[in-house]
């Protein structure tokens, strides 16, 4: 593989390349607690079994969000600093806007 950097070129060769599979989904979906109202909701997966960790530890919970119009997810917990909240509040919704959740350990 050859790569250009501003320093130069430098070549290097792949050793190896390993594909991971996909996760299986969420063993439980994410879930609207009641007390959640027009401006805001809160999403909560403490459904979550923690026997499904695969044989690892758990060290976080990402708790991830869309725009309430269809856009990407973004992380709102747990992807840069370890979360293990399992209740995540959003606010300053939208009336009318359909919002998704998604979440991984």
């Amino acid at each position: 593989m050859r790569a250009y950097n501003p320093a130069g070129v430098t070549d290097s060769k792949i050793l190896g390349v390993v594909f991971a599979a996909l996760p299986d989904a969420p063993p439980v979906p994410t879930k609207v607690l009641d007390h959640s109202s027009s401006t805001y909701l809160t999403v909560d997966i403490s459904d979550f079994p923690q026997i499904s960790n695969g044989g690892c530890e758990i060290i976080t919970f990402d708790i991830q969000m869309d725009d309430g119009l269809g856009g990407s997810f973004i992380s709102k917990v747990g992807q840069i600093n370890p979360n293990l909240a399992l209740h995540y509040q959003a606010n300053s919704l939208v009336k009318g806007r359909t919002y998704r959740f998604r979440y991984r350990a």
